[in-house]
């Protein structure tokens, strides 16, 4: 039982170095965009869709509907994003990523993907397949825990 419980703990040491690694590899990126980590998220989310209520935002980030609203706002107000009411319902308000918003998210991954080309240019294609593999096994952990 006590290689489980060290192997948890080093799954949670491996999650959380990781977690602050990725943050600082994005930090540059953003902070030339002026853009917070979770602005970044938010971006990345819309633009994968054609715009979404801010509820359900909120819940594909597992954020707060009210916290998830004042970002937005402070996104909308820096020309980032669209806000408007739903037709159907004007209670409910939808949101979009703008040409902005887009642009910026562009220069980002273009600095992200200069960044991961030079790692990944000095490892093999074997290094480069083992590490997806792994990276899937991980997803699919981490699926079965949620």
């Amino acid at each position: 039982m006590e290689a489980q419980t060290d192997f948890e703990k080093r799954i949670y040491q491996f999650y959380r170095s990781l977690y602050v690694k990725m943050e600082s590899a994005i930090s540059a990126a953003l902070a030339n965009e002026g853009i917070t980590a979770i602005q970044l998220r938010i971006l990345s989310e819309l633009d994968l869709t054609e715009g979404l209520p801010v509820g359900e935002l909120g819940v594909r980030l597992g954020m707060n509907t009210g916290n998830c609203s004042s970002a937005c706002k402070r996104m909308e107000s820096r020309g980032l994003l669209l806000r408007t009411r739903a037709q159907e319902d004007e209670r409910v308000v939808r949101v979009a990523i703008a040409p902005k918003g887009k642009a910026a998210l562009k220069r980002i991954y273009r600095l992200l993907s200069e960044r991961q080309e030079a790692v990944l240019s000095r490892m093999t294609p074997e290094e480069q397949r083992a590490m997806s593999e792994s990276m899937d096994r991980l997803e699919a952990y981490f699926q079965q825990l949620s």
